[in-house]
């Protein structure tokens, strides 16, 4: 499916496809995180060039599990992401909800989107945001303009604004719509800023709307 080889090394890390992603009455979207990280202790991704020419095979159970994109969100859909660590899903989720389909459960949304993380390798401390390298950039970029090209979203979502900083210019230089915000767990997803026009947590349902995400709204 992808033509880039980093998802055959570590396949736990290949993006979520929703079982609705690109039906009719929702535009093709893709939201794009920063990165997962690993448990407190782990020492697996301290060393960004040895992440990259290593694979999943010398991580724990625990560490696969932990960056597992596909498998958390399946996994939590059905209880809505009740860990915080898995908040920036539920976040997400209900903003958009609020406006479009407007599920019991907003989790469901998740069903209708792709996502991935921007930065390819985890950060060093449980839940710390990644120190980033420049193969960090390399690796991200090269990996994020194969699954467009793959999947072709019509959108671009980022919850963060680190990974956006980077991102943004990526997505735009293949034509894609996107929008930038703040990461859903951070102070500023629930405040008020000038720099974003209002609440971070606005930013993505008005750009849905603006855009016409889904025929519903």
């Amino acid at each position: 499916m992808y033509s880039n080889t980093h998802y055959e090394k570590y396949p736990n890390l290949k993006p979520w496809v929703g079982s609705k992603y690109g039906q009719s009455e929702v535009k093709k979207l893709l939201i794009i995180g920063e990165s997962h990280y690993l448990p407190k202790g782990s020492v697996s991704a301290l060393d960004a060039e040895q992440w990259y020419a290593g694979n999943q095979g010398s991580l724990t159970d625990k560490e696969k599990s932990w960056i597992n994109t596909s498998g958390i969100i399946e996994h939590n859909i059905p209880k809505n992401f009740p860990k915080k660590s898995h908040w920036i899903y539920r976040n997400v989720a209900k903003e958009i909800n609020k406006v479009f389909l407007g599920y019991e459960n907003p989790a469901n949304i998740l069903d209708h989107v792709a996502f991935m993380n921007y930065f390819q390798r985890p950060a060093e401390s449980e839940g710390g945001s990644i120190n980033i390298k420049s193969l960090d950039l390399e690796v991200a970029d090269r990996t994020v303009t194969d699954f467009i090209k793959t999947l072709t979203p019509d959108l671009v979502v980022f919850c963060s604004s680190k990974a956006g900083k980077y991102g943004a210019l990526i997505v735009r230089r293949l034509g894609v719509e996107c929008i930038v915000a703040p990461h859903p767990s951070s102070q500023w997803w629930n405040r008020i800023a000038k720099s974003y026009g209002g609440f971070g947590r606005d930013i993505i349902p008005n750009f849905l709307v603006k855009h016409q995400w889904a025929k519903s709204a």
